[in-house]
């Protein structure tokens, strides 16, 4: 840019030369020479003085030069980076010339703007209105102020504010566009806000500093016109006022919360000083049918106590009763017992094979009697029992398990594979309860399996740490998992397996009193396996 200018004022300095040169010569053709030495002296004399005189002119002149070059370029830059945009249009609205910002509000690039029509990015139904008004500045000689909406493609409406002035040639007019997108969106949140407490189904009031109502809307007007507030009696106003706009007038925020009932509604009152607006505002929330509902809710609580109590009463008779009964079986069974063994010491070689297989099957018939009895007493007696919790060493307990199992049958083959340090917090005797309930159904439900396999272990599930018994014996139908720990409940092609069907239940009971849970999953004829938690509490 800086050789264009040097080009263009070395044209200017020669062409200001050439008709310098013409004046000359159209002069000193009517002048005289110089006709003696004096003359010629003083003519040298006046052409030096001259020739100073021009070259302070000269250096005047760029001085002069710079200083509006400098003004000009200021003027620019405060033109284009001015907050507000600018346009220069001709009286078809085409625009002539357009600052940096005016570009940005329209989001086009300047160059690309020049000699289009601005009503190209007014919004459709703004553009009637924009051509009303630029009408009408064109014939004033007055500064015009207007409010429009742009929009440019890809880019969400603006609304912006216009002043404009036609020129004094009349043939194109200045307009200043200020971007009150920003401005209009703040208005119409403060409409909102200010519509709320109108719109608000709940009353809502407002005080003054001596305690005169001074806003109430809808909600409240309803509930003042059905109360008898025209008799003087406000009641959404609480009755110790006067100490409220005390705090009122010590400049003290504060806030109060309190219940009223009016024509059998029930109310709760938010009052709030507000010592900054010098006034007490009240919001009011109707809450009857809160109040309804803890009424139905002490009603059931009450109905349920009486209930617990009940049944706390009858599982202390059943528990009761269980006892009795246990005890009046024991009895008979034990004297069963006993002849049978008499009978096997005292007259068994004189029995022939089949009477003492009779003999054998009652003997034994009353020993599965009573661990059934002990199986149904510790099942009922778990229902109120309260674990202990303690640290317990899962593992070893497993290990402990299997080697009874392994003990009771060692012709099985059997592999048990027992994770090291797997522990849990919770009742040792207890958890030990669970443990051999799981082996104890995976031992028997491997029966058929040349190799049996037992695993117990440890994984985490939804963050937190899950148990397992795995098997590889006879599984399960998942369509019948739900009947897996309802007591006496066996499945189908369990008849083989010896157990009482409370197996389970007792090992779902003691995880739930943990409070944890217990589930299985199975294949039929490819195992089975058991997960449970428990609860870190």
């Amino acid at each position: 840019m800086g050789n264009d200018k040097e080009k263009s004022l070395s044209t200017a300095a020669t062409e200001l030369r050439r008709h310098a040169e013409a004046q000359l010569r159209s002069k000193t053709a009517s002048v005289h020479a110089p006709r003696t030495t004096e003359e010629m002296h003083r003519l040298v004399h006046e052409l030096e003085v001259h020739q100073i005189e021009l070259e302070m002119q000269n250096a005047e002149l760029h001085q002069t030069r710079d200083l509006v070059e400098a003004a000009l370029e200021k003027y620019t830059d405060l033109y284009d980076f001015a907050p507000v945009g600018y346009f220069t249009l001709d009286r078809s609205g085409i625009i002539i010339a357009v600052n940096l910002t005016g570009a940005g509000i329209l989001g086009i690039e300047r160059t690309l703007l020049i000699g289009r029509r601005f009503g190209r990015f007014v919004a459709n139904e703004a553009r009637p209105h924009a051509t009303e008004f630029l009408e009408k500045v064109f014939a004033s000689q007055n500064k015009e102020f207007s409010e429009i909406t742009l929009t440019a493609e890809g880019n969400l409406p603006r609304f912006v504010q216009i002043e404009a002035i036609a020129s004094g040639s009349g043939q194109e007019c200045h307009v200043a566009v200020i971007d009150i997108t920003e401005r209009k969106r703040v208005d119409a949140e403060i409409q909102r806000f200010a519509s709320f407490p109108l719109m608000n189904p709940n009353p809502v009031l407002e005080l003054d500093a001596n305690g005169q109502m001074t806003f109430c809307n809808p909600a409240a007007k309803r509930i003042l016109e059905n109360s008898g507030y025209d008799n003087g009696i406000n009641p959404l106003i609480p009755q110790d006022i006067q100490r409220i706009l005390q705090d009122l007038q010590d400049n003290k925020a504060d806030q109060f919360f309190r219940e009223i009932e009016i024509d059998e509604r029930f109310f709760e009152e938010l009052i709030y000083v507000a010592p900054q607006f010098q006034t007490v505002r009240i919001y009011t929330m109707d809450i009857s049918l809160r109040k309804q509902a803890e009424k139905v809710i002490e009603r059931l609580n009450t109905d349920l106590a009486t209930r617990a109590a009940e049944l706390e009463a009858a599982n202390r008779e059943l528990e009761a009763f269980n006892y009795t009964v246990a005890h009046d079986l024991r009895k008979p069974l034990t004297v069963v017992n006993g002849y049978c063994q008499a009978l096997r010491e005292l007259c068994g070689d004189k029995l022939d094979e089949q009477c003492n297989g009779y003999l054998r099957e009652a003997y034994d018939g009353t020993w599965r009697m009573n661990r059934l009895i002990d199986a149904l007493l510790d099942f009922s007696r778990l229902g109120h029992v309260e674990p202990r919790r303690e640290p317990v060493n899962l593992s070893t307990l497993a290990h402990e398990v299997a080697a009874e199992l392994k003990l009771a049958e060692p012709e099985r083959r059997v592999t048990f594979q027992v994770a090291d340090k797997v522990s849990a917090d919770g009742d040792a005797s207890l958890l030990r309860m669970v443990l051999a309930n799981l082996l104890g159904n995976a031992w028997k439900y491997t029966g058929t399996q040349d190799e049996g396999i037992i695993e117990f272990g440890t994984t985490e599930v939804n963050g937190r740490p899950t148990y397992f018994v795995r098997d590889n014996g006879a599984g399960f139908d998942m369509a019948d998992a739900d009947k897996l720990f309802i007591p006496f409940q066996r499945l189908p092609g369990a008849e083989e397996c010896r157990g009482f069907g409370i197996g389970l239940a007792t090992v779902e009971r003691i995880i739930r009193r943990h409070g944890g849970k217990v589930w299985a999953e199975g294949v039929l004829d490819k195992g089975a396996c058991f997960w449970f938690t428990l609860s870190t509490d």
